[in-house]
C-alpha cells in the first residue's frame, strides 16, 4: 500500500486552510448598495375639445412636419390629434355631414390645398383608418384650410361647427386671425385645439365672445402631489413638475392626487433608471380625457414588461 508523503499532506492542508480563510474574508466584506432609480412626474391640463354636433361639421388636421414633435403624454402632436379626431368620428353617425380636411402630411407639396378624407358615408371604419395612416411632413397652410372650411359651411342654416387641430406653426404665411374672422362671419362655431408650446393668439381669445370656442391648450398644471409607494417600505411624496425623486429600485405604485386619483403600477424600477411619467388630464371633457405614458431614460430595464393599471374614472 502506498502512503502519501507527510510534506505533501502538509502542503495540501495549508492550501485548503488558505481557501477557507479567503472565502471567510470575502464573505465578511459589505455588499455594495444597489444603485437607486429616479422618477419624475409631469401633469398637463387644459380645456377639452367638444365633439361636433351633426349635421354640418368640419374637422381640420394640421399634419405638417412640426406636428411630429412630442406633445403631452409622450406622443407626437399629430398622434394626439389623430386620437381625438378618431374619437370625434366614432361619436357620429354615418349619415353625418362631416368634412375631414388634412393640410400637410408626408409626401405633400409645399403649402398645398387641404386633402379631404373619405366621408363618413363611406363607413366610419374607413374614415378612422384614413386618419390613422396620416404621418407628419411638409408645410401646412392651416389658416387657408380654416377659411376653406368656413366657406364650405357658410351655406348651412346654423353655420355648422369646425374642430381644428394644429400647433400654430403655419409656414405658409397664413393669417390665422383673418381666418377666424371668416369663421365668425360664416356663423360657424370653432373648437381650436392647440398642440405644442406656441402661445394662442389674442384674436382667438377675443373671438370667443362672438363664436363658441374651446381652447384645447395643454399647459403644465399647478404642482400636483404624488406618492411613490414601494411594495415594502414607506411611501415617498413629492410634487409634479419638480426634479426627479430618488427611490430604491424594485416594484412600486405611483399614485397621483388628481380628481379622481390616478394610480399607475406596479412598475418595476431598475437600478440607474430615470422614469418620466407624463399625464394629460382634461377633467371637464365629456367623457373626461386622461392619458398618460411612462418614458424610460438612461440605464435600466424594459418598462413594457410591467403591468400598468389606471384607476377607474370618476362619475
Amino acid at each position: 500500500m502506498r502512503h502519501a508523503r507527510p510534506g505533501a499532506l502538509a502542503v495540501r492542508f495549508a492550501l485548503l486552510c488558505s481557501a477557507v480563510i479567503l472565502g471567510a474574508c470575502a464573505g465578511s466584506q459589505p455588499a455594495a448598495a444597489p444603485e437607486p432609480a429616479h422618477v419624475a412626474v409631469e401633469v398637463l391640463s387644459g380645456a377639452p375639445v367638444a365633439p361636433p354636433p351633426p349635421p354640418a361639421a368640419a374637422i381640420v388636421i394640421d399634419a405638417s412636419a412640426s406636428m411630429g414633435a412630442p406633445a403631452a403624454a409622450g406622443i407626437s402632436r399629430l398622434a394626439a390629434a389623430q386620437t381625438r379626431a378618431r374619437e370625434v368620428v366614432a361619436s357620429l353617425s354615418p349619415a353625418s355631414n362631416v368634412m375631414i380636411d388634412v393640410v400637410g402630411g408626408a409626401g405633400s407639396d409645399a403649402c398645398a390645398a387641404p386633402v379631404r378624407l373619405p366621408p363618413l358615408a363611406a363607413g366610419v371604419g374607413a374614415t378612422s383608418a384614413a386618419l390613422a395612416k396620416l404621418s407628419p411632413g411638409g408645410d401646412a397652410a392651416f389658416a387657408a384650410a380654416l377659411r376653406s372650411a368656413a366657406q364650405s359651411l357658410a351655406a348651412k342654416a346654423d353655420g355648422g361647427r369646425i374642430v381644428a387641430f394644429t400647433d400654430l406653426e403655419d409656414d405658409c404665411g397664413g393669417d390665422l386671425c383673418a381666418a377666424i374672422s371668416e369663421v365668425v362671419a360664416a356663423g360657424a362655431s370653432l373648437d381650436l385645439v392647440v398642440l405644442g408650446d406656441r402661445p394662442t393668439p389674442s384674436c382667438v381669445v377675443k373671438a370667443s365672445a362672438s363664436v363658441p370656442a374651446t381652447l384645447g391648450v395643454a399647459q403644465p398644471a399647478s404642482p400636483v402631489r404624488f406618492e411613490i409607494v414601494p411594495v415594502a417600505g414607506s411611501a415617498i411624496g413629492a410634487a409634479s413638475g419638480g426634479p426627479p425623486v430618488r427611490v430604491a429600485a424594485g416594484p412600486v405604485r405611483i399614485v397621483i392626487a388628481l380628481t379622481p386619483p390616478l394610480e399607475i403600477g406596479p412598475v418595476t424600477l431598475t437600478p440607474g433608471a430615470l422614469v418620466r411619467v407624463r399625464v394629460l388630464d382634461f377633467p371637464a371633457a365629456v367623457p373626461p380625457i386622461r392619458e398618460w405614458s411612462l418614458d424610460l431614460v438612461g440605464a435600466g430595464g424594459d418598462l413594457a414588461g410591467s403591468p400598468a393599471v389606471v384607476s377607474p374614472p370618476g362619475p
